[in-house]
């Protein structure tokens, strides 16, 4: 909230947003033919409740108010077609985030993101 207090969620507290962003991407496109590519990336980043929390979580923090740096690395194709670009591309995460979840007389539970993804997309990313 606006006095700097977490907010909680019902019914167990998640990142919702916040007031920084630190994103990084990088990529290389390989030619292999005139109208394939291959596409090794790396993506890391997320969103934080304040810009100082770039650099390191403050101690005694809710761990599911906290945000870590995230690191996904993958690879793709991009297909050269007559309509525009089409890509597929897979990307692994290498931490992905844990939240506890509270359960009413029992230990919590945790909740994560699936590590891998696949993607298709329609033209450019950059």
């Amino acid at each position: 909230d606006r006095q700097g207090k977490p907010v909680l969620v019902n019914p167990f507290t998640v990142p919702i947003g916040g007031n920084a962003l630190a994103i990084m991407n990088l990529e290389a496109r390989i030619p292999l033919t005139r109208n394939l590519q291959v596409i090794p990336f790396y993506d890391g980043g997320n969103v934080f409740a304040r810009t100082r929390d770039i650099f390191g979580n403050i101690a005694g923090l809710d761990r599911n108010a906290q945000a870590d740096w995230t690191h996904t690395v993958g690879f793709g194709f991009g297909i050269g077609t007559p309509f525009g670009p089409l890509g597929v591309d897979f990307g692994y995460l290498l931490n992905p985030p844990r939240f506890n979840v509270p359960q009413i007389g029992a230990p919590e539970a945790i909740i994560s993101p699936p590590r891998a993804r696949f993607h298709i997309r329609f033209g450019r990313s950059f």
